[in-house]
Formats: C-alpha cells, sequence, structure tokens
C-alpha cells in the first residue's frame, strides 16, 4: 500500500521532470514535489507519518498540484502589438519616455 501511495507518484514525478519538451516551470515543479516526497518517506523511519494527518493532508496538497502540473496543456501566451510601436507594456513605457514631463501646479 505505501509503495502505491509514496514510491510510485514520486518515481512518475521524476520521470515527468527529465521528459524532453515539458516547460521548465512544470519540471522544476514537480522535481520540487518528488524530492519533498522522498524527504517524506525517509521521515517516516523518524516518526508516524499517518499520525501527524498534517504532514499528510500537505502531501496530499502536493500530489494534486504535481497533477495539476502533469495534466493540464501547456498554453501560448499571444503577444499583441501594439500601434504606437510596441508590444504590451513596453510600448506603454516607451510612449510614456518620450512625452515630456510637464511639473505639477
Amino acid at each position: 500500500g505505501l509503495i502505491a501511495l509514496l514510491v510510485v507518484p514520486a518515481f512518475r514525478m521524476f520521470r515527468f521532470s527529465f521528459t524532453p519538451g515539458v516547460p521548465d516551470k512544470r519540471s522544476h515543479l514537480t522535481f520540487a514535489i518528488a524530492t519533498a516526497t522522498v524527504g517524506f518517506i525517509v521521515s517516516m523511519f523518524f516518526f508516524d507519518a499517518f499520525a501527524f494527518m498534517q504532514t499528510l493532508l500537505v502531501l496530499s496538497l502536493l500530489y494534486a498540484i504535481a497533477a495539476w502540473a502533469m495534466t493540464e496543456p501547456v498554453e501560448e501566451d499571444p503577444v499583441e502589438e501594439d500601434p504606437v510601436g510596441g508590444s504590451g507594456a513596453e510600448g506603454d513605457r516607451a510612449a510614456a519616455a518620450s512625452e515630456p514631463r510637464v511639473p505639477a501646479p
């Protein structure tokens, strides 16, 4: 039972972390959660992990975050062109920099 709960998810997260084509943010996130799982497995030798419900609850929440990171499709952020000559906030900064500053009355 413990292998299905702890070892298999950690192995799958480590494998996902090193899969080519996965965005860096998600691979780093799943790698960190897999490392936390290994820490939880090691800590089970020193205390009763299932008696302290907070640790098990935090691990379950981390598993939910890892499941999201592994299954949610990656969306590309569209870059919208600004008619002033830049894109997004950069265009706003360039337009603001080109305008003369008028002192406040």
